[in-house]
């Protein structure tokens, strides 16, 4: 009768590969980023100095974001806003607000997506989840509209 013990050549490969790959999966998963926390630094980098750190705007001046009926109400724009702003006048909370809001071009499709992510699920805001496609989509809309002047 054979009986395989650790030191066989056979269980020892299997050990250390089975180790390998735990290693591996391991090292994989943490160089992923963590897609809400990528939200909330680009908020605070971005957003946060007119939008405040906790999202209640600037009084009569900035919108707040936190518990704002707006975010869901205009979710298929909210793409276009961040990345090419907004000049127009817009109800937040029963509130009218005119100031202008710049854009912020810079960021890629998968950042504005990470971005939408944080402060709609943020400060009391259940508004749901974007997908990459979906902003992209939205984002190649409102750049058609910008080249035909509508926007």
């Amino acid at each position: 009768m054979h009986r395989l013990t650790l030191s066989h050549p056979v269980i020892h490969t299997n050990i250390f590969f089975n180790a390998f790959l735990l290693t591996v999966i391991l090292g994989l998963s943490a160089c992923e980023p963590n897609t809400f926390q990528e939200g909330e630094r680009l908020y605070k980098a971005q957003c946060a100095n007119c939008h405040m750190d906790d999202g209640i705007g600037l009084n009569a001046l900035i919108p707040p974001i936190a518990g704002s009926d707006y975010l869901p109400a205009n979710r298929d724009i909210l793409p276009c806003i961040i990345r090419y702003g907004l000049k127009d006048t817009i109800v937040v909370n029963g509130k009218t607000y005119a100031e202008i809001m710049p854009g912020v071009a810079k960021l890629t499709d998968v950042q504005i997506t990470n971005l939408l992510n944080f402060i709609n699920n943020s400060w009391g805001n259940q508004n749901g989840l974007y997908r990459l496609e979906e902003v992209q989509a939205t984002l190649e809309e409102c750049r058609l509209q910008v080249q035909r002047g509508e926007r």
